[in-house]
């Protein structure tokens, strides 16, 4: 519900079944999606809260880059997502698999850079 709420921009929506979501079950991967949502909205200081929470949580427990790019691309810091890509792609994780079908990753299309990604990954055309 969080994600769809995301894609239509309703931001109250996503916010609250994100929280919703990590009061049931708090994991890495919802916590990134809040801070994406966070970013994606335009609350900055929320978003770079969240990215220092899962660092904080990556001292302790598995948390895929993954996330931490998701969030930059929203930041629209195209060379820090591009960094956590890179790592995703030498940590081969699983979340690379949606590189060519995510819509959060439509800015990062146009750059060069998310070409090679493609390739590197297998997914290229």
């Amino acid at each position: 519900m969080g994600w769809a709420a995301i894609q239509k921009r309703d931001f109250a929506t996503a916010f609250a079944e994100l929280q919703k979501a990590r009061s049931i079950e708090d994991k890495p991967w919802i916590v990134g999606t809040l801070g994406y949502a966070y970013a994606l909205s335009g609350d900055t200081k929320r978003a770079q809260s969240v990215l220092q929470e899962l660092s904080q949580l990556a001292e302790h427990r598995r948390v895929t880059p993954f996330w931490f790019a998701m969030i930059y691309v929203a930041l629209g810091d195209k060379d820090r997502a591009f960094q956590w890509l890179d790592r995703c792609y030498e940590e081969r994780s699983p979340w690379l698999a949606w590189l060519k079908t995510d819509p959060a990753l439509d800015p990062l299309r146009p750059d060069p850079r998310f070409a090679d990604l493609l390739r590197r990954v297998g997914l290229a055309q």
